[in-house]
């Protein structure tokens, strides 16, 4: 029997990105720097988060009436209202307090789902089902609304004044709409293919390959399983997380391919049920009545739809 190949190595995911835009950062610069405070605040709102701009406006408002509180109900966040301290140092905004500013939204455009780059709309997606995992709470809805806001600081006698453009995710929870700022608070929300360590066992038939280990969250929709073996092109098979989500473990039968000769049947096992590549998960493949070919090299890999990377890829024997 060959030597089964080593599994891939880990190799760390790369670092997630801050989202902390220029603005907050020239309120933190300033912070530091202030001696003297003047209260010039514009900027009242109040739309009770009916669409995904309300809720964008809302929470620049907060902004402008200096009351972090308010930003943060505004924010996905608010569904775990012990949360409030550590959003509030990870955001930034806990400086505004100590600053005299001025905020202007001078617009506010909401992007569906129908009108993103395919990118964008991976990139999305993947983080609204890390959401949905970290808050508990299920989204029917979201988009990215793109604003454009000016801020002036007043700074040693005088107003600094700064116009960006920002674009923040936004999700409907129930009937309204909240921001999810900042998205470096949620485990997994980043496109970032993760790395994966599979370990194989014999059974009748086939082989049952498991999750050892995991780099970064990715959910069964998200992945792509593909085997090849001898001369004989690749097959694929698409788990649906909705398949493997339920109450303990969830198993679901993907059903049967050709390959070359063999009529290979695959299925997929989410231990927890909670639809997410977690250790543990295992996939069998089985190839009745005779199982796969003694003689013949197999490669099973699983692919990241989203980046069309791959995640694992482990050689294996009859």
């Amino acid at each position: 029997m060959p030597p089964q190949a080593p599994p891939i190595p880990y190799v760390p995911a790369p670092p997630r990105r801050r989202v902390l835009g220029p603005l907050v950062i020239l309120i933190a610069v300033i912070v530091v720097l202030s001696v003297f405070a003047v209260v010039m605040v514009v900027w009242v709102s109040s739309n009770d988060n009916a669409t995904p701009e309300d809720a964008v406006k809302d929470f620049w408002g907060g902004l402008a009436n200096k009351d972090p509180s308010a930003m943060f109900n505004e924010t996905v966040f608010k569904f775990n209202s012990s949360m409030y301290s550590d959003w509030l140092a990870e955001s930034g905004y806990g400086y505004i307090s100590m600053v005299d500013f001025q905020v202007t939204v001078n617009s506010a455009d909401a992007i569906y789902p129908d009108e993103m780059t395919s990118s964008q709309l991976s990139e999305l997606q993947h983080g609204v089902a890390a959401l949905e995992l970290y808050i508990g709470e299920n989204i029917t809805n979201y988009c990215l609304v793109n604003a454009n806001v000016t801020l002036r600081v007043y700074y040693l006698g005088e107003w600094i004044t700064q116009t960006q453009n920002d674009t923040v995710p936004c999700v409907k929870i129930g009937s309204k709409w909240f921001i999810v700022e900042p998205t470096d608070m949620i485990p997994g929300w980043d496109l970032v293919t993760p790395y994966v360590y599979l370990t194989r066992v014999s059974i009748s038939y086939g082989s049952r390959i498991s999750i050892d280990y995991i780099s970064d969250p990715a959910s069964w929709g998200e992945v792509g399983i593909g085997l090849t073996g001898g001369t004989s092109s690749w097959i694929y098979w698409h788990p649906v997380a909705s398949d493997l989500t339920g109450s303990g473990a969830v198993t679901h039968s993907y059903g049967s391919q050709s390959l070359g000769s063999l009529t290979v049947v695959l299925n997929v096992t989410d231990i927890s049920g909670n639809g997410w590549v977690d250790q543990g998960d295992y996939i069998t493949i089985q190839a009745p009545p005779d199982g796969f070919d003694y003689y013949t090299n197999y490669i099973i890999e699983l692919t990241f739809e989203p980046t069309t990377s791959s995640m694992a890829d482990l050689w294996f024997s009859g």
